[in-house]
């Protein structure tokens, strides 16, 4: 997917935008001050050498992901004069021992394969179960629809209502022997977290439905769980400049899965932020300050996003109501890309036309370098979930991950019909070799220009941070979650 611009349309395209965007330059030449995908890929060499000196990857909690933090801190520290600061935050690490099984024993005899057709709950607990399906009325989530279920049977739930852990805590404390939450509206397998003492699968809704429907039905069920408590540090580095009391995050999950590098998901979107980090301490002065964020455990269910807005919910909300948006960056290299913009018609009406007016911004850049794009959906995927569910507005980018392009996608962005953005999603193969050095960068400019723009624009900022509610309670709205998003819902 390479693709060669004329240097010389570039240089001119360049000094449009600067001056289109208003940006007051530091003393540096124009070629130090405009971002360079090739310093981006330095970057997502180091981190691919990391993980494989490191035990294969990157994920949280390992020294892969120490590493790969060290590497950030270091660059920050050496070439920017930011604030750093360190966030460390405990968090279960969970892992699956061996290769859980689920049966049907009775009245057919049936195998069910992990993971295509269950998956087990992050947080569950281990346990051999023999039982037999009893289905729970409503969505599981009040003590009245648990009033005549038997002690020890197994628990099917429908997903939806209230989160996981209250449908785990309920069937529970009714005596369930494991529990099985099918999904909704017709929905696949999924991930899911949620903590139990006692097994908790995720199945689809078609297998949910088979099994509340044929009665009785008698399941076997096995599976050998691990959790441990340990630690682990967001990143956070802000401009000196600019106004504290507007304040834009830039952010990007530095932990990857434990299967791969994960170089793709999510070293392009850390070296991307990283990079305009660098390049914003050389050449730029901001109006508004820049907060660069470094998430970690993403993978984990967006922990370190959740526990920075959490902590500032609960014990600074003063700041808090500093942040006028987050931008978020996740998978910007898939080797089948698309360029994707964050759907801000997807949020909260509360905060609805703010988002729009981000990708707005994302369209105007990639639309001036006649390029396509597409508007991906607003599903709390990503780190800008916690943002969005306490009233701050969101935009960002992504190139893809499992899903499979199209024919039409393929006549717009090239590349591979019937075939995944990121055939390496979560697996050994996304490693440096994984990345498309023509996806990441289009959008790792698009990341750059659109956080400078922002960061020197007050009246636009005024307005993200207009008529503000930064309450969870007034926020009814819940957010479609992706199938592959480790949900809490």
């Amino acid at each position: 997917y390479q693709r060669r611009v004329r240097g010389e349309m570039m240089i001119f395209l360049n000094a449009l935008l600067l001056c289109y965007f208003s940006i007051q330059v530091i003393d540096a030449s124009p070629s130090q001050c405009d971002l360079d995908v090739k310093n981006v890929l330095k970057h997502l060499r180091e981190l691919d050498d990391i993980a494989i000196t490191n035990g294969g990857n990157r994920a949280a909690g390992t020294s892969g992901y120490q590493a790969s933090l060290g590497y950030i801190v270091n660059q920050l520290s050496q070439h920017t004069n930011f604030k750093i600061t360190l966030q460390d935050f405990l968090f279960t690490t969970f892992k699956i021992i061996g290769t859980p099984s689920f049966a049907q024993t009775s009245p057919n005899q049936v195998t069910y394969n992990y993971p295509t057709d269950f998956r087990v709950f992050s947080g569950s607990g281990s346990g051999v179960v023999n039982g037999i399906v009893t289905a729970v009325p409503n969505y599981g989530c009040t003590e009245s629809d648990y009033s005549e279920f038997p002690n020890s049977n197994i628990a099917v739930i429908s997903r939806g209502v209230c989160t996981f852990d209250d449908k785990i805590k309920l069937a529970t404390q009714a005596s369930a022997s494991a529990i099985i939450i099918y999904n909704t509206d017709q929905g696949g397998v999924y991930s899911a977290r949620g903590n139990g003492d006692i097994p908790v699968y995720a199945v689809s809704a078609y297998l949910g439905l088979e099994l509340i429907e044929t009665s009785p039905i008698h399941l076997s069920i096995n599976v050998e769980t691990k959790k441990e408590e340990s630690i682990t540090t967001n990143v956070l580095a802000e401009t000196l400049d600019g106004d504290p009391n507007k304040v834009i995050v830039l952010g990007s999950h530095l932990d990857g899965v434990e299967a791969g590098s994960g170089i793709n998901d999510n070293g392009s979107g850390s070296a991307t932020n990283l990079e305009v980090a660098l390049l914003v301490a050389r050449c730029l002065l901001t109006k508004n300050k820049i907060r660069f964020a470094f998430w970690a455990a993403e993978e984990l269910g967006l922990l370190g996003s959740r526990h920075y807005v959490n902590d500032l919910s609960q014990n600074n909300p003063d700041e808090l109501k500093k942040i006028a948006l987050n931008i978020n960056i996740d998978m910007l290299g898939s080797p089948n890309f698309f360029y994707g913009i964050y759907n801000g018609s997807g949020a909260d009406p509360i905060i609805r036309d703010k988002c729009i007016i981000i990708q707005n911004q994302f369209e105007s850049y990639i639309s001036s370098l006649s390029k396509p794009f597409a508007l991906t959906p607003f599903n709390g995927r990503s780190d800008y979930g916690p943002f969005i569910e306490v009233g701050i507005p969101a935009g960002g980018l992504f190139s893809g991950a499992e899903g499979v392009k199209d024919a039409s996608g393929r006549s717009i962005f090239k590349g591979l019909a019937n075939t995944p953005y990121d055939p390496c999603y979560h697996a050994y193969c996304d490693s440096y070799e994984n990345i498309s050095e023509e996806g990441l960068d289009t959008l790792a400019r698009a990341s750059f220009h659109v956080t400078t723009y922002l960061a020197n624009n007050v009246m636009l900022i005024d307005q993200l941070m207009s008529g503000r509610q930064l309450t969870r309670s007034n926020r009814p709205y819940t957010y479609p979650q992706h199938p592959d998003a480790i949900s809490i819902y």
